[in-house]
């Protein structure tokens, strides 16, 4: 998992933003800044929050990118399913749907994998 000050900076550099422009859009010196993105441990929560909604993100992003990580994890399951050769065709048909609501539920609805 990212650090908190990778996070930081990961924002600001995937915007093309230098330090000179954050700082100053979000009311904090370019030392402040500079801090946030190496030691952010003793930074006041202030601080935080500013960053959060000058990149308009909720502020546990800045904190963590575990949501990310667990969906990409997520993404790379992929279902097995062993059938008895005994089944009927409605039985089929209900598992098919079945397994096109996960589907839905997993990438969407107009995202279905191929």
């Amino acid at each position: 998992m990212k650090s908190i000050a990778e996070n930081i900076r990961n924002l600001r550099e995937v915007k093309g933003y230098t330090l000179e422009y954050v700082a100053e859009n979000v009311g904090v010196s370019v030392s402040i800044l500079s801090r946030l993105e190496t030691t952010p441990e003793k930074m006041r929560l202030g601080y935080f929050i500013r960053l959060a909604n000058f990149y308009e993100i909720k502020l546990r992003k800045i904190f963590s990118n575990l949501e990310d990580e667990v969906k990409e994890e997520f993404d790379k399951l992929s279902l097995h399913i062993d059938l008895p050769t005994n089944m009927g065709s409605e039985q089929l048909y209900s598992l098919a749907k079945k397994v096109e609501m996960i589907e839905n539920k997993k990438y969407g609805s107009n995202n279905i994998r191929k």
